[in-house]
């Protein structure tokens, strides 16, 4: 370094660092972004739900302006605008996965199917609305128990969409000898025009093919 005084040396470095950081990727800045700046995109309706949701079950990860997912993806919820608002697009989820599928109820409310054909098991969706609107969760997860509450507290099913190719079935307890109150057959859907509420607290998904 000679030739050099220390001056010098410390400058030249200090043009290094800052180019540095100016040539970062933008992955690497964008990846600094706080998760909660989703909420300043969302409506008050959609940050109520989340956050609520959130309280009521810590390890979901906000992963868009109105979508939390839980256990790696396995479970989904997606709120919409307002609690009146058609859940009837697929353009709320992350299609990156997404294979098209010819289904009687793929799409239904958002309900999408991302197997390829024949390779069976996809969502089952339930909404807290008549006809698909205001909060959709979504499972995958066949051969147990969930617990819609678990996500939603007091959460009531108003309309359904069963995208799987086995049925589901709404429990208000977590056994299968207990009644059920709703068997949502496979590839189909329901919105439930000036129906009843269905209040059960567990979704079961099973591997039974059969039409309800």
């Amino acid at each position: 370094m000679r030739g050099f005084s220390r001056f010098g040396v410390a400058l030249i470095v200090s043009v290094i660092g800052t180019v540095g950081l100016a040539t970062a990727p933008a992955s690497a800045r964008v990846a600094s972004v706080p998760p909660s700046s989703l909420s300043h995109e969302a409506t008050t309706y959609q940050n109520s739900m989340i956050t609520n949701a959130l309280m009521q079950n810590p390890q979901g990860v906000r992963t868009g302006v109105g979508q939390v997912q839980w256990e790696g993806g396995s479970v989904v919820m997606t709120v919409a605008p307002t609690s009146d608002s058609l859940l009837t697009s697929a353009s709320d989820l992350d299609t990156s996965d997404a294979v098209s599928v010819p289904s009687a109820a793929a799409g239904t409310g958002g309900c999408r199917s991302v197997s390829i054909i024949g390779t069976g098991y996809d969502w089952s969706c339930v909404y807290n609305n008549t006809d698909f609107r205001g909060t959709r969760l979504q499972f995958k997860d066949t051969g147990s128990f969930q617990s819609l509450d678990n996500y939603v507290s007091g959460w009531v099913t108003y309309s359904w969409s069963n995208t799987r190719s086995g049925r589901a079935w709404l429990f208000p307890k977590k056994s299968l000898s207990s009644n059920p109150s709703l068997c949502m057959s496979p590839n189909s859907a329901a919105g439930y025009p000036g129906g009843s509420a269905l209040g059960d607290t567990y979704i079961y998904l099973s591997t039974n093919k059969a039409t309800c």
